[in-house]
């Protein structure tokens, strides 16, 4: 099979990346509050962050497990498949863990600043200069992203 491009993995990320932008900002609308002072806030229940949380987990992890492929990965016809069983899908934990990495890495970011995104960018970079493709996350979790046909 044909590895997919670094371009169709970089727009598929930002399509999910802007999909789950657009499902938090509408997701959180409800809980904006205006201030006397004019400014806004938002004050969401911890029970809906953690619910929100579970949502964008279950929007990565589910339909690379179920499919191959986020939405992001179905708009750009690319897909994730095992190493050396390109008919087959993912398992949960390889699902899961190309998930939670760049999950962590951005909570870390949150902490400490932005000092994790650059690391993102070589994260997501290295399938630039591996000959399949391959990031770091895929020798991980020992998949690849290729071609859907």
């Amino acid at each position: 099979m044909t590895p997919a491009t670094f371009r169709q993995r970089a727009i598929a990320r930002c399509v999910d990346i802007g999909v789950l932008f657009l499902l938090t900002v509408g997701a959180l609308a409800g809980f904006v509050e205006e201030q006397p002072n004019g400014e806004s806030t938002v004050s969401p229940p911890e029970w809906w962050v953690v619910l929100l949380i579970v949502a964008a987990l279950a929007y990565e992890i589910v339909p690379v497990h179920t499919r191959g492929q986020t939405p992001g990965k179905m708009f750009m016809r690319i897909r994730v498949v095992p190493v050396g069983d390109e008919s087959a899908l993912p398992g949960w934990g390889a699902s899961w863990l190309r998930w939670i990495i760049p999950a962590l890495m951005l909570v870390v970011s949150a902490a400490i600043g932005p000092i994790v995104l650059p690391l993102l960018a070589v994260v997501y970079g290295s399938a630039l200069l591996d000959r399949g493709g391959r990031s770091w996350l895929d020798k991980l979790a020992g998949t690849r992203v290729v071609q859907a046909g």
